[in-house]
């Protein structure tokens, strides 16, 4: 299986690289792990950035750019193939059945939901750049 290796900083990323995450970071605040992954490959990064900019300039509903823009970056990446630095965190996961049966807890916006409206603000944040 091959191995991707996720890149710690930008500086360690390729040179042609290094301009467009620095867009990312101003946008962001920070280069998301995608976009350093993304990055070890410069023309992968600028189409990626490219697509998500496009994407959110048309008259598609966003849920179908979600998806467009998903398709397009699938990544077969096997686990453990992601090198993780010190402090990061190994893995995440967004089950939340534990806190609703513990404390009766319920979310006020469904996962897909929430999770197309971070995309939705992260991408239109990125385009601006």
């Amino acid at each position: 299986m091959p191995r991707i290796p996720q890149p710690a900083t930008i500086a360690d990323t390729p040179e042609a690289s290094r301009p467009l995450l620095d867009a990312v970071v101003k946008q962001l605040g920070s280069a998301p792990n995608l976009f350093r992954l993304v990055a070890t490959s410069p023309q992968a990064l600028e189409g990626y950035l490219a697509l998500s900019g496009a994407l959110s300039k048309g008259a598609l509903p966003a849920a179908t750019r979600e998806q467009v823009l998903a398709e397009a970056i699938r990544l077969d990446v096997p686990a453990g193939a992601v090198v993780y630095r010190e402090g990061d965190a190994a893995r995440t996961a967004a089950d939340t059945s534990r806190i609703r049966a513990e404390l009766g807890w319920e979310p006020l916006t469904e996962f897909q939901e929430g999770l197309a409206a971070q995309w939705r603000w992260a991408a239109a944040r990125v385009a601006r750049a």
